[in-house]
């Protein structure tokens, strides 16, 4: 064991700056993964089981009050400080309908749980358009927090395992993080390759880097760094890879799974051969003091930039290239000075209460673990809280109109049960998933009273239309029933433009058959697709004709109605924030989103048992779409 192992390598704290710098310039402006997180995923397994075995070394066990004790003073604080700042601004500029969301994952991240909130509202199909919200980069922080706390369970495995099978603690070390490694890596390209998304942000789909990083750092107490020239080529190389490695492949495989062995693969030749003494050596490139300075802050670059980055998109700052260039050098620059404000607050809380404690040190390290966990619980307790007081109000308005305009007050709204009932129960019982071809139905309105039946279908652009069916069923006495899958518009699966998936598929002839067997009295569902792109505009699919010839041969009316047009942004939202002082921004060219002239000209053309509805034809569509609520 050589005692330049325990010195501080000013390399690694160069390379966390490139790191944080390469994460923020690809957010900013490159789009795609950096390999920024999964290296620095590594250098915590390298600094977790470095101090492990400094621990070890000198007091001949490992001390986990003291190991939680700088999780709790360093990490904790800063996470805490910029929960705290984003908390407010979630209620100035965020439209209520997103408070519950935010709060959920203010609450998350607080307990460091981020992660596997944003797995669960991944997996949830009617939850993927919730916008993106600018706490979603703690998922990095979450896992490294998960790792800080099942660390000492592992050192102590390691520890029990070598007094019973009378072996050294480092090779009971090895034979623990070894197998747990590569079973990580293993378990990594199965969930990748199955569900990437949620493989992006699961703990064990990533501790196999935190392994890699203990397992170098374990193996350089008996392998020295060479000082030969082959070893300073080697550094240069995994320099060149982590800078590359989001330019050829950050856009182009799922991470991470196969993906990330390049940057984890590139972090590990730093660590080995990384020499921050040998002129030669890229470790010598990244020592400089400048990069050291922002390596020590690198944590809260990351922390700062997101939230910046993304309240600069939400206000519509970065529209054009030169706005983008801009205001991106700005929230660096920004992110920088915050990174160090919130180090400077947490510093002078930690020092006032290092001077104010004179308790014995082992009592001290553990007020001081209860002195950083409290606020942060507290937090967590608070968006909970919070979140229950105020959802049960939000969810009742969503079809409201008054929720586009800011609303001060968000405990003073009423709580309608009508509303709510559809908005946050019926949509998930009766709504069918993407993969799950199986019909579900419901009905609404006294079945035995009411002879007019109406049968809503489709996909969630048919959905969107039954509070507003329910309310006119109310008042006309008509029975509704709604047959609805998600992503899945009714028409032919002969169209394949239309029917992209067997589940859909299946569920289109099943759905055809059930309102044949139903006979309603009506059928209300899309009559055109909405624009998606610029090169796919608004059309009437074929699939859509097929079935309302096929309804026509049974005798049902067809009530369909043009799709509602897809924005680029959240209207709602964009009305709502402050800030915003033409609203107009908020809407698109009618010309972009609509091509009245083919819906013209196509939907009138439609078997006699349809009648077409076009809502965009109100005066308030005529030269922007301004709210698809309307």
């Amino acid at each position: 064991m050589t005692s330049e192992h325990f010195s501080r390598r000013t390399d690694i704290d160069g390379l966390r700056t490139l790191c944080a710098f390469l994460v923020v310039i690809f957010h900013i402006w490159l789009g795609g993964v950096s390999g920024g997180v999964d290296v620095f995923f590594v250098l915590a397994g390298y600094f977790l089981m470095s101090r492990s075995l400094r621990a070890l070394k000198k007091a001949s066990r490992f001390d986990a009050i003291e190991h939680y004790e700088r999780f709790a003073t360093r990490i904790a604080p800063e996470t805490l400080v910029l929960l705290l700042v984003i908390t407010p601004l979630c209620f100035l500029f965020v439209h209520p309908w997103f408070w519950a969301q935010y709060l959920n994952e203010i609450s998350a991240s607080a307990v460091f749980l981020e992660n596997y909130y944003l797995i669960w509202k991944a997996s949830d199909y009617l939850r993927r358009d919730e916008q993106i919200s600018f706490l979603q980069h703690l998922w990095a922080v979450s896992i490294i927090g998960q790792v800080y706390i099942l660390w000492p369970l592992l050192i102590a495995i390691s520890e029990r395992f070598a007094k019973l099978a009378s072996a050294s603690t480092d090779r009971s070390i090895r034979a623990v993080f070894l197998p747990l490694t590569a079973a990580s890596f293993f378990w990594s390209l199965i969930y990748t390759s199955d569900q990437p998304a949620a493989a992006y942000f699961d703990f064990f789909t990533r501790f196999w880097q935190f392994g890699i990083g203990g397992l170098i750092s374990h193996s350089r107490f008996s392998m020295p760094v060479s000082q030969t020239s082959v070893s300073n080529g080697l550094s240069w190389i995994g320099l060149g890879l982590i800078g590359s490695c989001g330019l050829i492949i950050g856009s182009q495989l799922p991470f991470p799974g196969y993906a990330s062995l390049w940057p984890s693969a590139a972090a590990a030749l730093l660590l080995i051969y990384g020499n921050p003494a040998e002129r030669a050596n890229a470790g010598y490139f990244l020592s400089v003091v400048s990069s050291s300075k922002f390596g020590i802050g690198s944590f809260g670059i990351y922390l700062w930039h997101w939230p910046l980055f993304w309240l600069a998109k939400h206000q519509g700052l970065m529209g054009t290239p030169i706005a983008s260039i801009l205001y991106g050098i700005l929230i660096v620059m920004l992110s920088v000075f915050f990174s160090a404000a919130s180090q400077l607050v947490v510093k002078q809380i930690r020092g006032q209460y290092s001077r104010t404690c004179s308790l014995p040190i082992k009592r001290a390290r553990v007020l001081s673990i209860v002195f950083a966990a409290t606020p942060l619980i507290s937090v967590a307790l608070m968006g909970l809280i919070l979140n229950h007081s105020i959802s049960s109000s939000i969810k009742s308005h969503i079809y409201q109109s008054s929720l586009l305009q800011p609303i001060w007050n968000p405990f003073s709204l009423k709580t309608d049960p009508f509303s709510r009932q559809w908005v946050w129960q019926d949509w998930q019982r009766c709504h069918q998933d993407v993969d799950d071809p199986e019909l579900k139905t419901c009905v609404f309105g006294e079945t035995s009273a009411l002879k007019t039946t109406l049968v809503l279908v489709g996909s969630s652009h048919s959905g969107h239309w039954l509070p507003a069916l329910r309310e006119i069923a109310a008042k006309r006495s008509f029975k509704i029933i709604t047959i609805l899958k998600a992503g899945c518009r009714f028409g032919s699966p002969s169209d394949a433009g239309l029917s992209n998936n067997n589940s859909c598929k299946k569920w289109n002839v099943d759905a055809l058959a059930k309102i044949k067997e139903i006979q309603p009295d009506f059928v209300f569902t899309l009559g055109t697709s909405g624009a998606r792109s610029k090169k796919q505009r608004e059309y009437v699919p074929i699939g859509f004709r097929s079935w309302f010839e096929e309804l026509n041969r049974s005798g049902i009316k067809v009530i369909a109605v043009r799709d509602t047009p897809r924005m680029t942004r959240n209207v709602p939202d964009c009305i709502y924030q402050r800030p915003m002082l033409d609203p107009s921004r908020c809407g698109e060219r009618r010309s972009d989103v609509l091509d009245d002239v083919v819906v013209a000209a196509t939907a009138g053309n439609f078997t006699s048992n349809v009648t077409f509805v076009d809502p965009a034809s109100v005066p308030s569509f005529q030269r922007h779409v301004r709210n698809p609520l309307t």
